[in-house]
């Protein structure tokens, strides 16, 4: 018999990052204090690892999740890489050198796709895990 996996809460918005509530114009403040921030940074990282060690988190990744954050769209973001640490939490250049807003939009795409791969990571972890609970499996020879 499989054992049924146990479900906790891993954070609250309101509570680790001082979020009143999670409409659009909340998240894309929050997106802005995280590039600001790098203890806020770090707080970020740590939560979309499930709060595992999964190793440090060097110069280039802690770049790569800002990136995630604030730029979803492949320009953006190829932009934001580009800058490496020298992004502007209000802007990014694109290849044109028009400056272009990061867009709520932008924003709401990166964490989701944030928030979509770290569960998917969490589940197969749980999955793994439970089928590494189960016990052998014998059959009998014909």
């Amino acid at each position: 018999m499989q054992k049924e996996p146990e479900w906790e809460r891993l954070y609250s918005a309101s509570h680790d990052f001082g979020q009143a509530d999670l409409s659009t114009a909340s998240v894309v403040e929050l997106a802005h204090r995280i590039a600001r921030s790098p203890d806020l940074l770090s707080r970020y990282i740590s939560l979309s690892s499930s709060l595992k060690d999964v190793g440090p988190c060097d110069s280039a990744c802690r770049q790569t999740m800002l990136c995630a954050i604030l730029a979803s769209r492949k320009d953006s973001h190829a932009a934001c890489m580009a800058e490496g640490g020298k992004l502007h939490a209000h802007s990014i250049q694109q290849s044109g050198h028009e400056e272009a807003t990061t867009t709520v939009r932008d924003v709401l795409v990166g964490m989701s796709v944030s928030v979509v791969i770290v569960a998917g990571i969490v589940l197969l972890v749980r999955a793994k895990r439970a089928h590494m609970m189960q016990g052998p499996r014998y059959g009998r020879f014909s």
